[in-house]
């Protein structure tokens, strides 16, 4: 259901100014108000929508608040939604929260859907079944409530309110309480389930006035239980008359429900003075009807909250026994003298039974005891209704007459002050007469000074429009200048936007240039690096180039010397000698090449024997110092190293076949030496 179908439901009992409260809601035209939509009127004229124009205004003693339309206006208006949807047990059988609801709930769906803006209903027969319809129905929902003395007075304007309640209390699904209630009334349960018939029963059985004010006050507790525990908003129509700041703390509640346009600010529902007899007559009654709940298990504290809020808008000082005491005073004795009546009727009737005449003329007593009751009551309501208008009256004039008894009072004590404060005027008046006629000379001569000042301002008047003209062009002239100031101004913000833009930009150039200035230095600094390098290898190079012109030189020498002619023979037999032996030569350097290499691998894997085997070379030391020599020399390199076949000096000249054998040792003796320092 969407928040413009979202109903609104405004719950309460009987004489509570319900109907005011509709009209407000109707009149602000924002709502489709339904009126007692839940009423027997309706359902009696289902078949016949014509006769609903004619509910509602028909008894002058209700006084209800003028309407702008009838009553079931807009329940007229959807009558094909509802007709075939109510029925008469929803009314008042199913009147409690602890009957099912479900009659009552499609009846009221079927309106809320068919209903044009959102709904509003009011309805003065839901207040005890609050909780299950809001269960059901969800919405907005608003306890109607009135102080209970004056609201049980305003019952008297019509029977029919007693009536309706002995039918709530004939309901078959009812709480604890109404029971525990028709056991201290001696309630007469009506077994026709017409509602024609039960009016017709219970009209004729009239309550005296102790009955009536119990029956009342419970059901008015049992609303206010199901308000305390289920209401979205409580509201009082006594606060609601009375109190400004009321109005506006329920207007801005209403507003939170999303309810808008709705103005209380002509709210006016009488009050009673009560007096110590009436006090007494109501206050007996509700400690009784309070202990009925007591019996049945309410908490206490609903008990408490229950006695504080029926005595939260009524009088707390009681005046004398007045005419309209006395009035009250005679209708509830004329009540409990018609209850008795009725009651003596039947049981004269009942032991009448078997005679047909007699049978007939208490048929007519009755009868006619009936009319003279409705016409008593009748009159006891209207002049019950005139005095306390009469009353409303009295009070109102009294304080107007008090007002103005006080406004005189002050009146003539400023009066008195004033006569006082002339006497001494007079005495003054003559020295002001004097000093009159001096000041009417000295005026003439101010009127004369007047007319030349008179003068003078034309002049300036002159000036000054002169001056406004003047000032009407600078203020053009400032319009022109504040226009190109505001327009420069635009422009200078444009100018420092694009600066703020390039300061960032020269930042990051800055900080770009600072890298790279650092990777400048840091490259000259390498370059500087690599020009020592350079000069340290051209260094290195003319020390090459000066030992390869050395040996150059020792080879030209060795090659010139009769030593190198004379053994010419020893090398041409040694590479004879060689070119016949290489082969088992080779074998031989392969065979010694793979002993040294095995028993390498054995003193790396044995720590225990390479430390051996640099032992025993150290005992030979011109052996060690050889390998070691040989072994620098292999680990040596550069681009100047001596071609194959030569030695540095200090070297004697070996074979090369004796120098690869070397070259292995050297190999070996190196690993033995790396091996020795892990």
């Amino acid at each position: 259901m969407n928040d413009a179908k979202s109903p609104i439901f405004i719950h309460s009992m009987f004489r509570s100014g319900s109907t005011y409260i509709f009209g407000v809601f109707r009149r602000s035209g924002a709502y489709y108000c339904f009126q007692e939509s839940i009423h027997e009127f309706p359902f009696f004229h289902r078949d016949s929508i014509a006769e609903l124009d004619n509910a509602g205004q028909s008894n002058p003693d209700l006084r209800h608040p003028p309407l702008t339309a009838s009553y079931f206006s807009e329940l007229q208006a959807v009558h094909s939604a509802w007709k075939n949807v109510i029925h008469q047990e929803m009314i008042y059988a199913d009147g409690f929260s602890v009957a099912d609801q479900k009659r009552a709930v499609r009846y009221l769906k079927a309106l809320v859907e068919a209903a044009p803006r959102r709904p509003v209903f009011q309805e003065c027969r839901t207040a005890f079944r609050l909780t299950a319809l809001r269960a059901k129905l969800k919405g907005t929902h608003i306890a109607l409530w009135r102080n209970p003395w004056d609201q049980w007075w305003s019952f008297k304007a019509a029977d029919y309110f007693d009536i309706a309640n002995l039918i709530f209390l004939n309901a078959p699904h009812r709480p604890a309480v109404i029971d525990r209630l028709r056991e201290a009334t001696k309630f007469c349960s009506c077994t026709d389930i017409s509602l024609e018939k039960q009016f017709e029963f219970y009209k004729a059985q009239p309550l005296s006035a102790e009955d009536s004010y119990r029956i009342f006050f419970t059901l008015w507790c049992l609303a206010a239980l199901e308000a305390k525990s289920s209401a979205d908003i409580d509201l009082s129509i006594d606060l609601l008359s009375s109190s400004s700041e009321y109005r506006f703390e329920i207007a801005k509640s209403l507003e939170h429900y999303g309810i808008n346009e709705i103005d209380f600010s002509d709210c006016m529902v009488p009050a009673m003075a009560f007096s110590h007899s009436d006090a007494t007559f109501f206050e007996n009654l509700e400690f009784e009807v309070l202990r009925y709940f007591e019996d049945v298990g309410t908490p206490q504290a609903d008990l408490e909250w229950l006695r504080n809020r029926s005595k939260l808008h009524q009088q707390t000082e009681y005046g004398s026994r007045s005419e309209g005491t006395v009035l009250r005073s005679l209708v509830r004795k004329t009540e409990n003298r018609l209850a008795e009546m009725t009651s003596l009727n039947f049981a004269n009737a009942s032991s009448a039974i078997g005679s047909n005449e007699r049978a007939e003329h208490f048929r007519r007593e009755l009868a006619e005891a009936q009319l003279r009751e409705t016409q008593v009551t009748a009159e006891l309501h209207r002049k019950a209704s005139e005095i306390g208008q009469l009353n409303l009256l009295v009070v109102s004039k009294t304080s107007e007459l008090g007002a103005a008894l006080n406004q005189l009072e002050e009146k003539a004590s400023a009066l008195g002050v004033l006569q006082d404060e002339l006497e001494t005027k007079a005495s003054e008046n003559g020295v002001l007469l004097a000093d009159l006629e001096n000041k009417s000379a000295a005026l003439v001569v101010f009127e004369n000074e007047i007319k030349q000042k008179q003068l003078l301002c034309d002049v300036l008047h002159k000036e000054l429009a002169d001056k406004v003209a003047d000032l009407t062009a600078l203020q053009g002239e400032f319009s022109r200048q504040t226009s190109e100031v505001i327009t420069a101004r635009s422009e200078l913000e444009k100018l420092m936007m694009q600066l703020e833009a390039k300061s960032s930009l020269s930042r990051n150039l800055e900080a770009a240039l600072s890298d790279m200035e650092a990777e400048q230095k840091r490259l000259f600094a390498h370059i500087a690096w690599q020009d020592d390098v350079v000069s340290h290898l051209q260094s290195e190079q003319a020390r090459y180039a000066a030992h390869i012109a050395w040996q150059d030189a020792r080879l030209d020498e060795i090659w010139r010397s009769a030593s190198w002619k004379v053994t010419a023979p020893l090398r041409a037999l040694r590479r004879f000698f060689h070119q016949h032996t290489a082969r088992p030569r080779a074998i031989a350097k392969s065979g010694i090449r793979r002993l040294l290499l095995g028993g390498i691998a054995l003193l790396a894997r044995s720590p225990l024997i390479r430390e051996l085997a640099l032992r025993i070379l150290k005992t030979f030391p011109p052996l060690e110092k050889r390998l070691r020599r040989l072994a620098a020399s292999k680990r040596s390199s550069g681009p100047a190293a001596p071609a194959s076949g030569m030695r540095r000096p200090g070297i004697d000249p070996i074979s090369p076949w004796s120098g690869s054998m070397e070259d292995d040792v050297a190999i070996a003796l190196d690993v033995l030496e790396r091996n020795a320092h892990r």
